[in-house]
């Protein structure tokens, strides 16, 4: 009886703590959205910017989620290819050549990048 109770309480904390964390994902990734939906509005005047800010902002995301099974890792593998999180420094470099002559743009850049701590890459080709 009392490795029944065990095995029960167990599985209680097991699942307790497992739909803790589904919870807090769900919290988290509201949280994004709202985030991304004021991102948007700010950077609606330049659509470019605004596309780099959402791959910036997954890419954020994800870098520093760790994978709490298989299926979660694939997925977070997949996020990091769908968005070029690898060229985000360097599309950065190439969105700052090109708006190089609009103020207002480059401050803008410049502030996602900071928020978002993108390094740039002396590897850019």
């Amino acid at each position: 009886m009392k490795k029944l109770a065990l095995i029960l309480s167990a599985l209680l904390f097991f699942t307790s703590s497992l739909s803790y964390a589904c919870t807090e994902h769900e919290a988290a990734i509201k949280d994004l959205e709202m985030e991304l939906a004021q991102l948007e509005t700010k950077a609606g005047q330049f659509p470019e910017i605004g596309e780099w800010v959402k791959r910036a902002e997954t890419c954020h995301h994800f870098t520093g989620e760790e994978p709490y099974n298989e299926e979660r890792g694939i997925f977070i593998k997949q996020q990091l290819a769908e968005n070029s999180c690898d060229r985000l420094s360097c599309d950065y470099e190439s969105l700052k050549s090109n708006l190089a002559d609009n103020t207002a743009a480059l401050e803008e850049l410049h502030s996602a990048k900071n928020k978002y701590m993108v390094q740039s890459s002396a590897s850019c080709n």
